[in-house]
């Protein structure tokens, strides 16, 4: 289904602009996040989804009707959701005996997937208990900060790490306004096998010239997840992923002695030999070669 998706023809000028932009590019779009609800969800995650979404805008969507996937066992409806909706990171929220309060994490590379986490939420506090918290700012990039060996030495919570930071921080920028980051994001690796994520709120205390001072207080959304099943990309996969194309990391070879000026034109400065005079095919004049020829006889 997601290659008829994909092969569709545009039938006039803004369904042709809106697969243009759908199209592989150079510098590819922000990424885009799916939060999708199972056939049984606990209130816990209906507000884990909630809170994650009000984090992601405006680069994530919604799903609020119930679905029957189950991610581990056929992934077919991701990938239709995917490609459809032209997202690569998705959060999948559900709840039974088995497995409470369960929530996936994932990504998926060409719309197909390429990775994938399976955690257990305990001890949540979304956003609606720390009533005197802000919430994100629209479009906000948040400061990360992981804690704890098991994130260098382990490798199921090592690729948990690369998984969250590439689910919370948003779109990479060169340049940020420190007035822009307004919460920090801290995962603490327990052991093995858990993680504890909490966020706090940056406030600017007032301080005398020259001086900044910072507090943080909690916000939500603040849990511990437990980790339960995984499948990380093969080898292949995850090398087929992060490959750049050369236009992408290639710098052209700056040019000796030649700069760009203030209104964008080329400046070049050339370096010459010194001239000897004598040696230059001059024009001869036929009346200082007489007098030449007379002062030679004499």
């Amino acid at each position: 289904m997601s290659d008829n998706l994909l092969a569709r023809v545009p039938k006039n000028a803004r369904s042709k602009r809106a697969m243009a932009k759908r199209e592989p590019k150079l510098v590819e779009n922000p990424k885009s996040t799916m939060l999708i609800r199972g056939t049984t969800t606990s209130a816990t995650i209906k507000e884990l989804l909630t809170d994650l979404y009000v984090m992601k805008r405006p680069f994530a969507k919604h799903f609020s009707r119930k679905n029957d996937i189950l991610p581990f066992e056929d992934a077919t409806s991701l990938e239709f959701f995917s490609a459809k909706n032209d997202a690569s990171l998705f959060a999948f929220g559900s709840h039974n005996k088995k497995r409470p309060n369960n929530l996936v994490l994932g990504r998926l590379f060409d719309h197909q997937i390429l990775d994938m986490c399976e955690v257990g939420i305990t001890k949540f506090k979304g956003l609606s208990s720390f009533p005197d918290a802000r919430k994100p700012h629209l479009g906000a990039r948040p400061c990360m900060v992981f804690e704890g060996d098991g994130f260098e030495h382990d490798d199921n919570l090592s690729k948990l790490r690369s998984l969250l930071l590439d689910f919370l921080r948003g779109w990479p920028a060169e340049k940020i306004n420190l007035e822009g980051l307004d919460h920090v994001i801290v995962c603490t690796a327990v052991g093995t096998a858990q993680v504890k994520l909490r966020t706090y709120e940056i406030v600017q205390l007032k301080a005398p010239p020259g001086e900044e001072r910072l507090r943080l207080q909690p916000m939500g959304p603040c849990f511990d997840m437990t980790l339960r099943r995984t499948q990380w990309a093969a080898e292949e996969a995850a090398k087929q992923a992060l490959r750049r194309p050369k236009s992408a990391h290639y710098k052209p070879k700056s040019i000796k002695n030649v700069r760009p000026d203030g209104m964008g034109d080329q400046i070049g400065r050339l370096h010459l030999d010194s001239q000897d005079l004598s040696k230059m095919a001059l024009r001869r004049f036929k009346a200082l070669g007489a007098k030449r020829k007379r002062s030679d006889s004499e």
